[in-house]
C-alpha cells in the first residue's frame, strides 16, 4: 500500500462517525410513536422487529430509540415559524347567512323592553322507587317573573332551585366580575325551560356541521339548533360561543382570518404540533375534527324529597375527537391528536376565557341554568306550557365560514441551504354544544334549602321566588 493509498483510508476512517451517522439516517424507520414493542395489527413494532433482525444477521447492532429525523451532522443554525391564514367568508354577509353577536344584541336592545312575565305551569311529582307520580293537585297555574329573574342574574350566578309554598325560588352566588359586557336577559330561562321541558328534544344544543357537497365543506359549516333555541338569545350565545371555541383551537377568527390573541397565556393547536410533523415533506392536510362544550360531567345534587337541587361543580367541559366522513356522514376516527392537549389547555385557562370572551361567561351561566333545570325534572318536578310569546326572536346564523391555517418552518442548516418546510391545516369548523345531561347524585338538602329560605326576602336578596 503505497502513501496515497494510505492516506486515503485514513481520511475515509477520519469520516467513520459521520459515515455511521449517515448509514443511521438512511434506515431509520419514522414513526409517529416512539418504539414501544406493540406487536399488535397495524402497529409499528413488527416492521421495526423486521428490519432489525435483519441488520443482526449481517452483524450490526441495533438499538430502538427516539431520534431526531433531521440529520445530526447538520447542525441547525436557525429554525423559525411563520403562521398565515385565510378565511373562506365572503364580503356580502347577508348572502352568507352569517350573524354577528352585536349585530343580534343591536337589534334586541332597538325591539325594545322585555315582558314582565310568562305564563307557565309549574306541576310537583312525587318521586319513588316505581318512578313518579302526579296529584293533579299539585299542579299550579302562574308566571315566569321575568323582572325577579333578571334582579338575580345581574346579582350573580345560579347555584340552586327548590321548590316550597308551591313557588320555585331560586339561589344566586354573588359574583363579583363586572356584568355590564355580559348581558342576561330574563326570557333565557323561558326558553331554556322550554327546551327541556316541552321540546321533544329535551335538552338545548347546537351543533355545526360540514355540508353535503365537498367542494361546500371547503366554503362554511352549516349551523343546526335543537330545542326550540333557533332564533333566541340562547341561540346566539350557543353559536357565538362556539364559534369562538373553534377559532381559538386553530388560532385565527374564521369570519375575518384574524389572529385570536386573547392573552399571553393563550395557545392554540400549533403550539402542540410536534417538530417532526414538519420534517416529512410539505403537506396540505384536510382535518375534520368534533370541538363541544358540554354539561355531561356536570355535578347536579337532587333531593327528591324536600324538592331541592344544587350544583357542586363547574357546569362545562370542553371535548374533542378527530372525525372523518364516510358515506357523506361524520363519524368519530377515534384518534388521538394535538387537538386533546388543545383542549386541556382550553379547560385548564377557562376562566382566563371567560375574561376575555363575555359571551363565553353568558354560556356558562346558561349552563348552569340548564343543568339545575334537568335536575328538576329528574327529581319530579316540572314547568309546563311556557309561553314564550313576546319573546324577542332576532335571525340567528344558518352557515359560519371554514378558516384555512398554514404554518411554515424555515431552517438554516450549516452544510446546506435554507430548507422551507409548509403544512397547511384546513379546518372545518365543526361541533357544538349539548346543554342536555348531567351526572345526577342524590342527597339530603333539608338544611340547605332552611338556609336558602331564611335568606329570602332581605334587601339585595339572593335567593328570590320566581314562579
Amino acid at each position: 500500500m503505497d502513501g496515497a493509498e494510505r492516506a486515503l483510508l485514513e481520511a475515509v476512517d477520519g469520516k467513520r462517525d459521520r459515515l455511521v451517522q449517515r448509514t443511521r439516517d438512511l434506515v431509520a424507520i419514522p414513526a409517529v410513536n416512539s418504539y414501544s414493542g406493540d406487536g399488535s395489527a397495524g402497529a409499528v413494532g413488527p416492521g421495526q422487529e423486521w428490519v432489525a433482525q435483519r441488520f443482526r444477521s449481517l452483524g450490526a447492532a441495533v438499538a430502538f430509540a427516539a431520534v431526531s429525523l433531521v440529520p445530526a451532522a447538520a447542525e441547525i443554525v436557525s429554525d423559525s415559524y411563520e403562521l398565515t391564514a385565510e378565511s373562506s367568508a365572503p364580503g356580502a354577509a347577508a348572502s352568507w347567512r352569517d350573524v354577528a353577536y352585536d349585530t343580534w344584541m343591536a337589534g334586541y336592545r332597538a325591539a325594545g323592553d322585555e315582558r314582565a312575565g310568562l305564563s307557565a305551569q309549574l306541576i310537583v311529582g312525587t318521586r319513588s322507587e316505581k318512578g313518579i307520580t302526579y296529584d293533579p293537585s299539585q299542579v299550579r297555574t302562574g308566571g315566569i317573573d321575568l323582572g325577579a329573574v333578571g334582579q338575580l342574574r345581574r346579582r350573580g350566578d345560579v347555584e340552586g332551585l327548590f321548590v316550597d309554598g308551591g313557588k320555585l325560588w331560586v339561589k344566586v352566588r354573588r359574583n363579583e366580575a363586572p356584568q355590564a359586557l355580559s348581558p342576561r336577559l330574563a326570557a333565557d330561562v323561558a326558553v331554556l325551560a322550554n327546551a327541556i321541558y316541552q321540546h321533544p328534544h329535551h335538552a338545548a344544543w347546537l351543533t355545526i356541521d360540514p355540508p353535503a357537497e365537498e367542494e361546500a365543506r371547503r366554503r362554511y359549516g352549516e349551523v343546526k339548533y335543537g330545542g326550540g333555541i333557533e332564533n333566541t338569545h340562547v341561540g346566539m350565545v350557543l353559536f357565538e360561543s362556539d364559534r369562538l371555541l373553534k377559532s381559538l383551537s386553530i388560532g385565527y377568527d374564521n369570519r375575518t382570518g384574524a389572529v385570536m390573541a386573547p392573552g399571553p397565556w393563550h395557545r392554540s393547536e400549533w403550539d402542540f404540533v410536534p417538530a417532526a410533523y414538519f420534517e416529512r415533506g410539505p403537506v396540505r392536510a384536510s382535518q375534520w375534527r368534533r370541538y363541544w362544550f358540554t354539561t355531561e360531567e356536570t355535578a347536579v345534587e337532587v333531593d327528591a324529597v324536600h324538592r331541592v337541587v344544587r350544583l357542586t361543580g363547574p357546569p362545562l367541559v370542553t371535548k374533542t375527537e378527530r372525525m372523518r366522513i364516510a358515506g357523506g356522514r361524520m363519524e368519530s376516527a377515534g384518534e388521538g391528536s394535538p387537538d386533546n392537549r388543545w383542549t386541556a389547555h382550553f379547560n385548564r385557562h377557562f376562566e382566563r376565557y371567560l375574561e376575555a370572551y363575555p359571551v363565553l361567561r353568558e354560556l356558562d351561566e346558561l349552563a348552569r341554568w340548564a343543568a339545575l333545570l334537568t335536575g328538576l325534572r329528574e327529581s319530579g318536578i316540572l314547568l309546563s306550557q311556557v309561553e314564550l310569546e313576546g319573546v324577542y326572536r332576532g335571525a340567528t346564523p344558518g352557515r359560519t365560514a371554514v378558516v384555512t391555517a398554514c404554518k411554515t418552518r424555515r431552517t438554516v442548516e450549516e452544510e446546506s441551504a435554507t430548507s422551507t418546510v409548509t403544512r397547511t391545516r384546513e379546518v372545518t369548523i365543526f361541533g357544538g354544544v349539548g346543554l342536555e345531561q348531567v351526572q345526577i347524585t342524590p342527597a339530603d338538602l333539608g338544611d340547605v334549602k332552611r338556609r336558602w329560605l331564611a335568606e329570602a326576602g332581605a334587601a339585595d336578596a339572593l335567593v328570590e321566588a320566581i314562579f
